[in-house]
Parts: structure tokens; sequence; C-alpha cells
């Protein structure tokens, strides 16, 4: 089997929690052991370890990132087989939450790609206090969460190895009794913080950033982001980064964001 699966409670599931669409975010597959154990006091919860190939490989991935490869094809690369077989999975659980460890400096965040009524009910739910939309617009609408009904991601950082499975453990028991799957009391809720996902801040071969900026610092038009060789590159325009230092993205400096209302 390409994903390993169990459903832990009685009934059909409503919520589905995904670990390891990327193998070596290894904090997944303890996360997936510890939850397995649980006792469930009412409904059903379904576990997934997504990419086993590429977590037994420790790569990302094989052929591509899984998480850009829904909702998959029948007959495309390993991961977007995977991915329609992943789909098929979770597609009747109402609420779908997808674990993530990122080497970003990030401590914690709430990913969505859209706004519903259902995702900002299942956001409710979630003890972290900033939250960022993602649209389409960004990565294509590929991600595992933009093809759920109401789908949020978890990034923790800064560590994949599993230095952050305690806070993710915590965080993820908290939604669990606020869902009413467990028993337990779960502390008071932060508030949250929104922000909008606008662009990419693209460099070119050479860059090396300014070791001063850090995640959600805001960064201010005529800001030194970096250098390349002995010249100093200045942002274009101010904004909030997102995924800087190791957790970047190819080619970038990061994601850049705006602050919304909600």
């Amino acid at each position: 089997m390409d994903f390993k699966a169990c459903t832990i409670g009685s009934g059909r599931p409503d919520l589905a929690i995904v670990t390891c669409l990327h193998g070596d975010e290894i904090v997944g597959r303890r996360i997936y052991n510890y939850l397995k154990k649980k006792k469930i006091r009412q409904g059903s919860v379904l576990l997934l370890l997504a990419n086993l190939k590429a977590m037994q490989r420790k790569k990302r991935f094989i052929k591509k990132d899984l998480n850009r490869s829904f909702p998959g094809r029948k007959k495309g690369s390993f991961e977007e087989k995977l991915a329609r077989k992943i789909l098929a999975k979770i597609k009747d659980c109402g609420y779908v939450l997808d674990i993530h460890a990122t080497n970003s400096n990030i401590d914690a965040l709430s990913i969505i790609t859209k706004r519903t009524k259902k995702v900002g009910y299942f956001l409710s739910k979630i003890n972290v206090a900033k939250v960022a939309l993602i649209d389409k617009k960004i990565f294509g609408g590929k991600e595992m969460i933009a093809h759920a009904g109401a789908g949020v991601s978890l990034e923790y950082g800064p560590d994949k190895s599993g230095r952050n499975f305690m806070k993710i453990a915590r965080d993820i028991d908290d939604i669990l009794i606020r869902m009413k799957f467990i028993k337990g009391r779960a502390p008071k809720l932060l508030g949250k913080v929104h922000y909008k996902v606008v662009g990419n801040y693209l460099v070119r071969k050479g860059f090396v950033q300014n070791e001063k900026l850090d995640d959600f610092k805001k960064i201010r038009r005529g800001d030194c982001v970096g250098t390349i060789g002995n010249k100093q590159v200045r942002s274009p325009s101010s904004f909030y980064p997102v995924f800087l230092g190791k957790g970047r993205y190819h080619k970038t400096l990061c994601l850049m964001a705006k602050k919304t209302g909600k």
C-alpha cells in the first residue's frame, strides 16, 4: 500500500487527520502512532500516513510534491496516482486536518485555501493564533485541502524531525476535545490574526537572505532583504514574510502576505 490508514472510534469518520504528505516531515509518523492509541468517546476519526514510499526513503517526494498533485490522475506520476487514492479515502469526511512541519521559524500556522462557514467553524476549534489564506492563484489549487469540504493545514516550525511533537500532539488533542471526540478540558482559545498570501518573492541566483528577517515580522518597502554579491536587494513593497530561510520554496525568499481583518 502506498499509504497507511486506520479509523479510531466507530461509525463513518467525519474528521480525517493526514500526516506525512511530505516524506521528510517525519514527526508525522510519531503523530500518527500517537493518535492510533486514542480512545474516542463518540464518532470516529480517519488517520492517514500519506506518502509511505517517500518517508521510507527519507525524501520529500518521489517524483512530484504530493501536496501539489491533487486531485490526482489515474495515469499520472507516482504522487498524482497517490493523490487520487487519498482523495477517494477522505472524500466523505466533513473536515480534513493536514499536519506539516517546516524548517522555517513560524512556530505554528493554520493555512486555508478558501473561506466558508464550515472552514470558519473548523478554525474556531483550532488553538493556533496565525491563519493564512493561500488561494489557488498561488499554488494552482493543487493542495490536498483545496479539494476537501473543510480543510486546514497546520504548519509547525522550525524542525521536521520531531522536536515539535509534544506541541503538535497537544494542539490536536485540543481539537479533538473541542469537537467532542475525546474527553478533556481545552485551554482558552488564542485570538486569531489573519493574513492573506498575495504572492511569492522571487530571487535570483546567488541571493543571500538578510539574517535579521523573521517570519511574520513586517518588511517595509525599501528594506534590505538580502544581497547578491556586494549589492543590496531592497524590497519594492511592504508585506509580511512567510516561510523564510531553510523552509522557503525553491527560488524564492518567502511567501508575501498582507494582514486582513478576517
